[in-house]
C-alpha cells in the first residue's frame, strides 16, 4: 500500500480521540507515529524503520481480512 493511504489510516485511527477509542483504533507495530488532536490532519510524523515514509512509496503491510475489506470504517 502506498505511504499515503498508510497517512490515512493513521488519520482515521485517531479521530475519535481523546473521547472515545472506537474499535478503529490501530493496534500496530513497526511504526512510529505523533499526532495532535488539536491540528488537521492530525497525523504529523509517521516513521518506519526510523525513517520517515515516502507518500508514493509502496510498503508491505499485514491486517486481518475483515480490516482490508472495510470493517471498522477502514
Amino acid at each position: 500500500m502506498p505511504g499515503s493511504v498508510v497517512y490515512k489510516m493513521l488519520e482515521y485511527a485517531v479521530k475519535g480521540l481523546p473521547h472515545s477509542f472506537m474499535g478503529s483504533f490501530l493496534l500496530i507495530s513497526g511504526i512510529k507515529y505523533k499526532y495532535d488532536l488539536t491540528k488537521t490532519p492530525r497525523v504529523q510524523e509517521v516513521e518506519m524503520n526510523g525513517k520517515p515514509i515516502e507518500m508514493d512509496k509502496m510498503y508491505t503491510v499485514a491486517m486481518p481480512s475483515y480490516m482490508g475489506n472495510g470493517a471498522d470504517g477502514y
